[in-house]
């Protein structure tokens, strides 16, 4: 085998790729990308809508506060 600047360009060019393994790793990057994305949209769900407003009113009894000055 001839070594041109270190590397092996004929070993490299026999390298074969195991096409089913290939597709199970891009498989495992897509479910592990679905668990993360579900994830964070709960979490950002739960910031979003899970509890009460500043100041301990919820955003409905907010509105109805805000409503009964005028506003």
């Amino acid at each position: 085998m001839k070594f041109v600047g270190g590397t092996r360009p004929v070993a490299a060019a026999r390298a074969q790729i195991d096409a089913s393994a290939t597709h199970r790793v891009a498989n495992q990057f897509a479910m592990a990308a679905e668990f993360l994305d579900r994830a964070v949209s709960d979490h950002l769900a739960r910031l979003a809508f899970g509890g009460p407003a500043p100041g301990g009113r919820t955003p409905r009894a907010a509105t109805r506060f805000a409503s009964s000055w005028g506003a």
